[in-house]
This record gives C-alpha cells, sequence and structure tokens, in this order.
C-alpha cells in the first residue's frame, strides 16, 4: 500500500512539473526597438526587436516579438505574411514554398497573444506561442530570412517600423 501511494505521489508531482513550463526568452537581451504598429484605424500589434546592435541583423541571434491587440485567424496571418513577400517581389516559386512552410505555423490568435520569432544564423527561425509553446520552425537559412524580411528587407512596406526597430530613427 505504501509503495503504491509513494508511485501515485511521483507520478503526480512529476507531472505537474511538466506544466510548469518556463518561459522562452529573446535570443539576445539587448531590446533594440519596439514600435505598436496600426493599420488604418486598427491597432494589430506591437513588435520588439532583440538583437545586438553593432551587427549585421542576420550575423548574430535575435528575436522579434509580436503583441497581438486583437484576434487574427491563423490564415488571415498567413495570407498577409504571402501577400507583404508577393508585394516585395519574391518569385512565385519562393512564394509557393513559404506558403507550404509556414501555413500550419500560425494559429488562431487572440488579443494579448504573442508570436516569438527566434532566428540564428544557419538554423532558420523558430516561433513561439506566448513565449512557451513551439509552434513551428523555418530550419531553411533563406527561407527563414525572406519571411523576416517582411519586417526587415529592403522592400518592407513598413519602412518606418524597419528604422525604428533596429534603432535607426528613435
Amino acid at each position: 500500500m505504501k509503495f503504491k501511494l509513494l508511485l501515485l505521489f511521483s507520478f503526480i508531482l512529476f507531472t505537474q512539473l511538466g506544466k510548469a513550463e518556463s518561459s522562452i526568452k529573446p535570443l539576445s537581451d539587448n531590446l533594440r526597438g519596439k514600435i505598436d504598429f496600426s493599420f488604418l484605424f486598427f491597432d494589430v500589434y506591437e513588435a520588439k526587436l532583440w538583437s545586438e546592435r553593432n551587427s549585421g541583423l542576420y550575423t548574430k541571434p535575435f528575436s522579434l516579438e509580436l503583441i497581438y491587440k486583437r484576434d487574427f485567424k491563423g490564415e488571415d496571418i498567413t495570407d498577409r505574411s504571402i501577400s507583404e513577400l508577393k508585394n516585395q517581389g519574391i518569385i512565385k516559386k519562393e512564394l509557393n514554398a513559404l506558403d507550404i512552410l509556414i501555413r500550419p505555423i500560425f494559429p488562431d490568435i487572440k488579443k494579448g497573444d504573442s508570436i516569438l520569432a527566434s532566428y540564428t544564423p544557419s538554423q532558420g527561425v523558430i516561433f513561439y506561442l506566448n513565449r512557451s509553446n513551439l509552434i513551428g520552425k523555418i530550419e531553411d537559412d533563406k527561407y527563414a530570412k525572406l519571411f523576416l524580411d517582411i519586417w526587415f528587407g529592403a522592400k518592407t512596406s513598413e519602412k518606418k517600423m524597419k528604422d525604428i526597430l533596429l534603432g535607426v530613427n528613435k
């Protein structure tokens, strides 16, 4: 009987420990820039970039976090991402490949949810929901950079946001 109770107690203890996930942290301690992004009259998200200031963005690990200010369907996030990439002139073959890579990543988002995208050179980007749940990866470095260029590319539709996140404009 004591053995069964000990076994039961051990099981409960270890299952509860597994539930206490630690929060994923950005890949840099340096908050380089942040901005509230709105489209027309709608608040969309707060964007934050953690990265080293004295290096090219894609040469060191960095994290981009979007904290959503409204609900979105995951499908709408993917469709908007692909639209942004198309407007940057990404060729159809790469757009199709990115669509296949990112469509399963993005879940439906509720106001207050965040997506943390952590990029490591030559390893790609890992996505976390609310800094605790791994929701996907883009392991191919080329496609990881293409995706992140929505915010940081030369042809981004939001140059002001890019500059503020990179610390060019304060």
